[in-house]
């Protein structure tokens, strides 16, 4: 597709400054408003999870209480019903630590069918997606109804539930192997893995990985990073032995495989003492095996291209985290995907002003997302404005330098679904049915009450730091 782009402009007479559009597919028109239709595809990697029997109230004193949850208004509490009290009681919410609500009614499998609209700040919806532009997307679902987000704090959308992911998580660390137990292995917090101590590593098998992969995933770190990460890998509890270790150490990259016939190769460093200022990057390697070339981009720059030389192959088919040293090390938004092993090299001029999207073939775009509308997504390159149905779009991620996070407020809570994803809200008033809330993202919004799984209340207070976060 990108070469048919490059021979349309080439034969283009100079003097034509006319917008391009390339029509990829014509789809039918579907109206905008009425019944949510879910795409066919499912995300077999999410993993749900079933509510305890009745709600339970947590304390940030470390107190539980069981019972039914009666309302909550942010002026005048939390009313809660225990089974052996005559009356109800009201808790004020500075002391509340989280509500397990017993399992909903609300059919959560439909719901994670719908297309994934990931913020800034790693919280998640779910929705069909009824059009966007430069300031706001709007989508609907039957947890929500309609809603509007802003643009510009959006970090990426799913259009098609599941799409060309071969492996999308974290989930949970039952999922990885670990080579420690105990205290000194990774935790799963928050739809995110951590590590606090010296050799801590999980990695897992995906069974026959494609010969040509995209690993993405989001690196945090408090103090310097010392991270390694393994691919190719024949020993997910060993990020060290037959397989490429990529090494982020501080300001440095290390990339070398490890082979036991011939040993430790090294296959180059490069220094990226800019992009590791902030503490957090977004991490795409871009991984050749047959051509045993390696690509690695920080926020969607192109910092490292290293080609194997050496003789040997790696074969195996696992990916390794290692928490190297005593850094709190946080990983999220871990994603595999089969890759053309196209790249625009352009891309990587100006990552801070340009988007990318990749189509369920595996072909990756950057440039500019300009819309949505009826369901189809028209993005714009160098070269031409063209056109692709949303069905056929694996994933667009916004450009970090035209980003906006949601400010954190007092009453926000965080609203957890069965699979775990997040969303972030003021409280406004939760009853028996909905949620009423808002965020500097969405506006006002209510939510069905049916399909929560978790709420965890004055989610910044220093209690939940410490116990939760590992930070």
């Amino acid at each position: 597709m990108k070469r048919f782009c490059y021979l349309l402009v080439s034969v283009l007479p100079l003097f034509l400054h006319a917008q391009i559009e390339i029509e990829i597919v014509e789809p039918d028109v579907v109206e905008e408003a009425g019944e949510v239709a879910a795409p066919d595809a499912v995300d077999h990697s999410v993993q749900v999870a079933n509510g305890p029997e009745v709600d339970l109230l947590h304390f940030l004193n470390g107190d539980r209480l069981s019972g039914a949850l009666q309302g909550i208004e942010a002026e005048s509490g939390l009313v809660w019903k225990h089974p052996d009290a005559k009356e109800e009681t009201v808790y004020a919410l500075e002391n509340l630590k989280q509500i397990q609500f017993k399992a909903g009614t609300a059919d959560v499998e439909d719901l994670l069918k719908l297309a994934r609209i990931e913020l800034t700040n790693g919280d998640q919806y779910r929705g069909r997606i009824v059009r966007m532009d430069s300031e706001s997307l709007v989508f609907e679902s039957p947890l929500t109804g309609k809603v509007t987000v802003r643009s510009d704090m959006i970090h990426s959308i799913r259009p098609v539930a599941g799409s060309n992911a071969i492996y999308s998580g974290p989930h949970e660390m039952e999922e990885w192997e670990q080579n420690n137990s105990g205290d000194n292995k990774w935790e799963f917090k928050n739809n995110a893995m951590y590590s606090s101590n010296h050799n801590q590593i999980a990695g897992m098998n995906l069974d026959d990985l494609p010969e040509k992969i995209s690993f993405d995933f989001t690196v945090e770190w408090r103090g310097n990073v010392n991270l390694q990460v393994g691919f190719w890998g024949r020993d997910p509890k060993n990020v060290n032995q037959n397989c490429y270790t990529l090494a982020i150490q501080n300001s440095y990259l290390r990339c070398y495989r490890n082979y036991n016939k011939i040993g430790r190769n090294d296959l180059g460093n490069a220094q990226v003492r800019e992009q590791m200022q902030d503490g957090k990057l977004d991490v795409r390697l871009l991984l050749n095996r047959e051509a045993k070339e390696i690509l690695v981009l920080f926020d969607g720059q192109m910092v490292a291209r290293w080609n194997d030389t050496f003789d040997g192959e790696i074969k195996g088919d696992a990916i390794i985290f290692g928490g190297m040293g005593n850094t709190a090390t946080k990983i999220s938004r871990i994603r595999v995907r089969e890759w053309d092993g196209e790249f625009d090299l352009d891309q990587s001029e100006k990552p801070n002003a340009m988007d990318q999207l990749i189509t369920l073939n595996g072909d990756v775009f950057a440039g500019t997302l300009e819309k949505i509308e009826v369901d189809l997504l028209h993005f714009k390159n160098d070269f031409a404005v063209f056109q692709v149905p949303l069905d056929r779009v694996s994933e667009v991620s916004f450009s970090k330098g035209t980003r906006a996070e949601p400010r954190l407020q007092a009453g926000d809570v965080e609203i957890f679904l069965p699979n775990k994803e997040r969303m972030t809200l003021q409280l406004t008033k939760l009853d028996n049915r909905e949620f009423t809330g808002s965020s500097e993202a969405t506006g006002e919004i209510t939510l069905l009450k049916k399909y929560f799984f978790e709420m965890k209340l004055n989610p910044y207070d220093d209690r939940h730091m410490v116990e939760e976060d590992g930070w």
